[in-house]
């Protein structure tokens, strides 16, 4: 077997191909990307553009005919209650002016149809309001009988604020003529809420998010599907500048009196000539549009298949290449001899040199790193024999000051630093007997360094240590240090404060490690206990500072047990990596 066959294994080998017709990958892939979209970027415009003309047509539509449907409606509820009032014109009462009577009868059709009905002479002056009981004081009314007294045929007023009711109504006023008298007696009339008119509206279907919209003569809404409260009797512009002049029609961009863009289809109500309007919100109108993207999914489905038929095309060639780079990357990452590539593709081509020239490259490194980390291993070994021999002579120096002075404040101060200075000292003791460097069995450790602490403070053997330390927990050096500076503090407090009367005692650390891999440090006491309340995060001592700043540096938990006799400090530290 051939050497290149060997290593492009276990890839099947390939003749070498190339030459100056090879193309770059961008090139492969611009062609079967453009081969793919065009024809579906085509049809997607045109599916889109018809779809969304088509359905904006028929939204229009539906708005119009809900417009006309709205003012039909309108229509024929005027035109019944025109003809009540037509009919109650002829009530004998009001012929022999017996008003007392013909309240009565008015107020019968107001109960039956629930609007009030008023009789006002030609002046405008109320005689009959059913609102009212009869022979009450009744004011003028609050609209114009111009109109009605020059066409003599029924007339429906605008929008207005009623006389008597407060409220905005509008009017339908039919005139009273005698027999054989060419003027007009009376003016019978309905007081309409627009409520009415809003009723009208929601019975008629309006286009799904639809808003209609029915106005008076001078643009003040009557009716609104939506808000009735909040915009009856507000004069909205728009629909005077949209409908003037013309019976009906549509209008492209409108804003509503909320605020929506919408497209509005109108008409007028054919007796009164109020505009009615539908207006449907643009976001509606664009939603189908939305909609269609969705169902373009489908779509893609066929354009998997030509992307299939491309792909076999042009896909060939490029996983040709791609084998013969994937052999050479596996010949680089097991470190074998990498062959030079010729395929089609002029970019695999140059990725394969760099694999050439990178198997070389990695060689030499390899050897100037295995070089590298022995002279490292001398150095870190030489700096921590360095570092202790200096750490001993500066304890040394310490305790020396401490025998030297003649001030025991001052002297249990600097035994205090000692002890802290030997702990790191200790560190690196460790380091450099047992060659690794980053890391300590944590339970030799502080066996270790706990004896000394106590041999260090408690010269006159005051104080038994008792020592349960598990080997075994290795801890990264950065975090043993700040475990054996608490540790440290902890019984240099405790050698100091727990028997003050200089019995004999007793000191403590346990340490231990539960199946999670949680480790849990504990210092304790048999003495005389901390004062009630005691809060080592609000202690000034400097010991007591010193172990709750490490232990938040360590993002540990520190446990206060008080529990008699004696004090218990308990370390909590989550797993860490060993």
């Amino acid at each position: 077997m051939s050497e290149t066959a060997t290593l492009r294994s276990p890839v099947r080998p390939r003749p070498e191909r190339g030459g100056p017709m090879a193309r770059s990958l961008r090139w492969h892939l611009a062609a079967l990307s453009l081969g793919l979209t065009l024809p579906g970027l085509a049809f997607t415009g045109v599916l889109l553009w018809g779809h969304a003309q088509a359905e904006r047509a028929r939204l229009e539509q539906e708005g119009m005919v809900a417009a006309r449907a709205v003012a039909a409606a309108v229509d024929r509820d005027l035109a019944s209650l025109t003809a009540t009032l037509e009919v109650l014109a002829l009530s004998p009462a009001l012929a022999s002016g017996d008003l007392a009577a013909f309240h009565q009868a008015a107020s019968e059709v107001a109960r039956r149809t629930g609007l009030p009905v008023v009789l006002s002479d030609p002046t405008g002056q109320q005689l009959v309001n059913t609102r009212r009981p009869f022979g009450s004081p009744l004011p003028p009314l609050a609209f114009s009988l111009e109109e009605v007294l020059a066409s003599q045929k029924p007339v429906v007023t605008d929008l207005f604020i009623g006389a008597v009711a407060g409220e905005p109504l509008y009017a339908l006023v039919v005139p009273v003529v005698r027999p054989g008298r060419p003027e007009i007696a009376q003016v019978l009339s309905f007081s309409i809420a627009p409520e009415r008119l809003h009723g009208l509206l929601l019975q008629e279907p309006l286009p799904a998010g639809a808003i209609g919209t029915i106005a008076d003569r001078e643009g003040r809404v009557l009716a609104r599907s939506r808000d009735q409260d909040e915009f009856v009797g507000q004069t909205a512009p728009v629909i005077l500048d949209t409908t003037e002049g013309l019976w009906a029609g549509r209008a492209e961009n409108v804003t509503a009196l909320d605020g929506t863009p919408v497209r509005a289809s109108f008409t007028r109500v054919r007796t009164t000539g109020w505009p009615v309007g539908v207006g449907i919100p643009r976001a509606l109108i664009d939603a189908p549009i939305y909609r269609l993207l969705a169902q373009l999914l489908g779509l893609g489905a066929l354009l998997a298949g030509l992307a299939v038929s491309l792909a076999v095309v042009f896909g060939r060639r490029i996983l040709t290449a791609l084998e013969d780079l994937h052999a050479s990357a596996a010949a680089l990452g097991h470190g074998a001899p990498v062959p030079r590539l010729a395929t089609p593709i002029r970019e695999i081509n140059d990725v394969g040199a760099v694999h050439v020239q990178a198997a070389q490259e990695l060689r030499d490194r390899a050897d100037e790193l295995r070089a590298a980390l022995a002279a490292k291993d001398a150095l870190l070994y030489e700096v921590n024999h360095r570092v202790k021999n200096s750490l001993a002579v500066v304890g040394s120096l310490m305790a020396l000051q401490v025998r030297q002075s003649r001030d025991p404040a001052l002297a249990r101060i600097l035994a205090e630093v000692r002890a802290r200075i030997d702990v790191i000292a200790q560190v690196h003791q460790r380091l450099y007997q047992t060659g690794r460097h980053d890391r300590v069995d944590l339970g030799e450790f502080l066996s270790e360094m706990a004896t000394n602490t106590v041999r260090a403070l408690d010269s006159r053997g005051q104080f038994r240590l008792d020592l349960d330390c598990r080997g075994g927990v290795l801890m990264p050096i950065e975090k043993a240090t700040p475990l054996a500076l608490i540790v440290t503090e902890l019984l240099t407090n405790a050698l100091k404060y727990a028997r003050p009367d200089g019995t004999p005692g007793r000191v403590a650390v346990l340490l231990e490690q539960d199946p999670e891999g949680a480790i849990r440090l504990t210092v304790a006491d048999d003495g005389a206990g901390l004062p009630e309340g005691f809060d080592p995060q609000a202690s000034q001592g400097v010991g007591m500072k010193i172990v709750t700043a490490l232990t938040q540096q360590l993002r540990a938990h520190l446990e206060l047990g008080s529990e008699a006799p004696g004090t218990r400090f308990t370390i909590t530290l989550q797993p860490v990596a060993a």
